[in-house]
């Protein structure tokens, strides 16, 4: 996970305990910003309590570097990243691929968990630009080198690319339909 030099006692977690995970060194490169073509630039810290509980907090830039044309579009990467940190969080909670208590982290099960979570939200939510983005990100990845390939191809197995409907494909429906039903209140041509 990436680690941010942040005063966790603005934020009331000051005693707690972070929690920090042993990465593979194989894995060097994961969490370095911009290690290994990874951009999404998010992270999810962990903490312990005195009594034993789990909190955590999911950092995400304010203006995360894409090649966007038009800066709005940086929501929709923002959102991507959110969605996959959420699925971390998601994960430690069942005490998956990461457990916080242990402190234990499959990177490659983890990371390939939080994308097919974030990728099942974003359908589920029609957010057909942001899971494009994501899904053809991952699918590239396969055509990397370290755990960027593992995690992609681990989608890949997993998550069966959706077929979202736009939003647009909604309105364009009901104005065909309320035009349609307006029809028989026009007078026919043939009068």
């Amino acid at each position: 996970m990436l680690q941010f030099s942040t005063d966790w006692s603005k934020l009331g977690y000051g005693e707690y305990r972070q929690v920090f995970f042993d990465i593979d060194p194989s894995f060097s490169d994961y969490g370095k910003s911009g290690g290994a073509g990874a951009n999404m630039q998010g992270s999810t810290s962990w903490f312990v309590t005195s009594d034993g509980n789990i909190r955590c907090v999911i950092l995400l830039l304010r203006s995360p570097k894409c090649g966007f044309v038009h800066p709005e579009y940086k929501y929709a990467f923002k959102t991507g990243a959110l969605h996959h940190e959420l699925g971390h969080v998601h994960d430690a909670e069942r005490r998956g691929h990461i457990d916080p208590s242990a402190p234990r982290f499959d990177l490659v099960d983890g990371e390939a968990y939080a994308n097919c979570y974030a990728l099942d939200r974003l359908a589920e939510r029609y957010m057909v630009g942001t899971y494009d983005m994501l899904y053809s990100a991952l699918e590239k990845a396969t055509q990397m080198t370290g755990y960027l390939r593992d995690v992609g191809s681990k989608v890949m197995e997993l998550h069966q690319k959706r077929q979202i409907t736009k939003w647009q494909d909604f309105f364009d429906a009901a104005s065909e339909h309320k035009i349609g039903n307006m029809k028989r209140f026009l007078p026919s041509q043939n009068s």
